[in-house]
């Protein structure tokens, strides 16, 4: 199956969920995700998706944090902005107002729409950002021993 867009897994070594529950999970979430699209529901919840997939809320949440780095919001809107993507390309709906194709990506509104596009966008700086410091450091340490 297709990764998720914009994040690949995250394990965190002081995690209490074993890397294989995981991965499993991982795996499950793409496979809804890819197949149902439930992120076209701009009412989305939580509670919701967990049910129907077959978790409590809190360990859903849990598993989406540990798994993906990311909250059930911005992780649902990373879904959004992709399939934004692809609507934007189809010759049959890239004529259409940004808004309406926010909207048929699933997002409630042009503000979300834009709220989600912007804290990617900080997201990804910031991710570059740490690398490229973290390589500095790591430079200038070689350097002195």
């Amino acid at each position: 199956p297709k990764e998720s867009p914009g994040r690949s897994l995250v394990i965190h070594s002081d995690s209490k969920i074993k890397s294989k529950e995981l991965v499993a999970f991982k795996n499950e979430v793409d496979t809804y995700f890819i197949k149902h699209k439930p992120y076209l529901d701009s009412k989305l919840r939580l509670e919701e998706l967990a049910g129907r997939m077959g978790y409590s809320r809190n360990r859903f949440s849990a598993l989406i944090n540990q798994t993906y780095g990311t909250n059930f919001n911005t992780f649902v809107n990373s879904w959004r902005l992709r399939e934004l993507e692809i609507i934007g390309s189809d010759s049959a709906t890239r004529r259409l107002s940004l808004t309406r194709r926010a909207s048929l990506a699933g997002f409630g509104s042009y503000d979300s729409y834009q709220r989600a596009r912007q804290e990617a966008a900080v997201a990804s700086d910031t991710k570059g950002k740490y690398s490229r410091s973290k390589c500095t450091r790591s430079s200038i340490n070689e350097t002195k021993e």
